[in-house]
């Protein structure tokens, strides 16, 4: 394994920010955190960096990144929110299926910052790690 092929954990947001951007419709926008949430406009998605896990059998110096993609719709009308945003749900998990280094692992729907509708994807991710 290579650290081209396995971002550095401690940069695997932006380097998810990344791979994730083409595979998203073109209104929507990646946005840094839930605060951004709050004043969201348009469909938006963000990440949270929830977990660094050792893997058995892989080389010293690698670790696989739990993440949460959370993709939020802006609607306050909660069924037109839904449905949309389901739609583009599907396209999406279809896109990381064919992606080489990201796995989903399993998708939610639930209430964002109180207000908005979304679903949460649990992700993984094989990193590097050093202390650079």
């Amino acid at each position: 394994m290579s650290d081209e092929l396995n971002p550095p954990a401690g940069k695997v947001r932006s380097w998810l920010a990344a791979e994730i951007a083409p595979l998203l419709p073109d209104e929507w926008r990646i946005v840094p955190g839930i605060s951004t949430v709050k004043t969201l406009l348009v469909p938006a998605v963000y990440f949270e960096f929830t977990e660094l896990e050792k893997v058995t059998g892989l080389p010293v110096g690698h670790a696989r990144a739990v993440l949460d993609l959370i993709v939020v719709d802006p609607r306050t009308d909660l069924v037109a929110g839904e449905d949309q945003v389901d739609d583009h749900l599907v396209d999406l998990v279809l896109a990381l299926d064919g992606h080489e280094q990201i796995n989903w692992t399993g998708a939610r729907k639930e209430s964002i910052a109180e207000q908005f509708f979304g679903w949460r994807v649990a992700l993984t991710i094989l990193t590097s790690i050093s202390k650079e």
